[in-house]
């Protein structure tokens, strides 16, 4: 399997838990999600904008009996403010879209932030966003939410929406925007048991002090 010493590293930390959650920060096509529920994780919260991934996730979560009411899809990217817009960056385009980053962030649509500008894009990223935000844009170019752009939140702003009082395993992969991830999830650090953390650090931030969240 993918990264299979980092699956086992991660289903050991839920197993020692009691009753633990699983927060899963860039899901990709959810392998994190399902072997942190199949090692015992009582919910799993996905944060995954890319729909093609989105896709893939679900179906997975489906074919798994009981496992969909334990798991929570967010079609949204984790950042620092809560409404910013980004670009998908595909360097490897279908080959690996687990490499997509995220590009831009402004607030405003008026800027080309989320423009589908390559004309190579497939005809199927759009019929598999069917469910996605379509914006017209003055150069007559669609903005498909989740196939051309995503729309960013902080963990902060939906802290509320996590367990109290119980520990929780933490997963983070999104291709260089830690850093900002990190600057929108204080609160959630301050309120949350985190027993665990797995952080694959990118490009800049790499080389970068991660902010602390306290």
């Amino acid at each position: 399997c993918f990264e299979c010493d980092h699956v086992a590293d991660l289903q050991r930390a839920v197993s020692n838990l009691d009753r633990p959650f699983f927060v899963d920060v860039g899901g990709n096509i959810g392998q994190y999600s399902l072997a942190a529920l199949a090692a015992g994780a009582e919910h799993a919260f996905v944060f995954e904008p890319l729909s093609k991934n989105l896709q893939t996730m679900c179906d997975s979560i489906m074919l798994n009996p009981g496992y969909h009411e334990r798991a929570s899809v967010f079609a949204r990217a984790l950042t620092d403010k809560t409404g910013r817009l980004f670009d998908f960056d595909r360097p490897f385009r279908d080959l690996n879209l687990g490499a997509t980053r995220l590009r831009g962030g402004s607030t405003s649509m008026n800027n080309n932030v989320g423009s589908q500008n390559d004309d190579d894009d497939d005809d199927d990223d759009a019929n598999s966003a069917k469910e996605g935000t379509r914006t017209s844009s003055s150069s007559n170019q669609i903005k498909v939410e989740g196939v051309s752009y995503a729309r960013g939140i902080t963990l902060d702003s939906i802290v509320e929406t996590f367990p109290a009082g119980r520990p929780a395993v933490l997963k983070v992969d999104i291709e260089g925007s830690e850093c900002d991830f990190v600057s929108g999830a204080r609160l959630f650090f301050e309120r949350v048991d985190v027993r665990y953390v797995s952080l694959e650090l990118h490009g800049e931030a790499s080389g970068n002090h991660i902010p602390s969240p306290n």
